[in-house]
């Protein structure tokens, strides 16, 4: 019994800090290849931890994007 319980607190404890461990992958594609390479040519970052981040991402790549096709 001793040997069971422990054995499911170590899986347990494996499982819970793989769920925590998740990263969020952003990719931009643009309508043309030639946007898509625009696009990655910025720089922008793909791996984020949270949905905030990401659309704080998003909304500085449109920012740089519209001051870039404005001028």
């Amino acid at each position: 019994m001793r040997k069971t319980t422990f054995l499911l607190l170590i899986i347990y404890t494996l499982i819970s800090t793989e769920i925590m461990c998740q990263n969020i992958n952003l990719k931009i594609n643009g309508n043309s290849e030639l946007e898509t390479k625009i696009i990655d040519s910025l720089g922008y970052l793909k791996t984020h931890d949270d949905f905030f981040s990401i659309k704080t991402e998003i909304t500085a790549l449109k920012n740089t994007l519209f001051i870039f096709f404005y001028f």
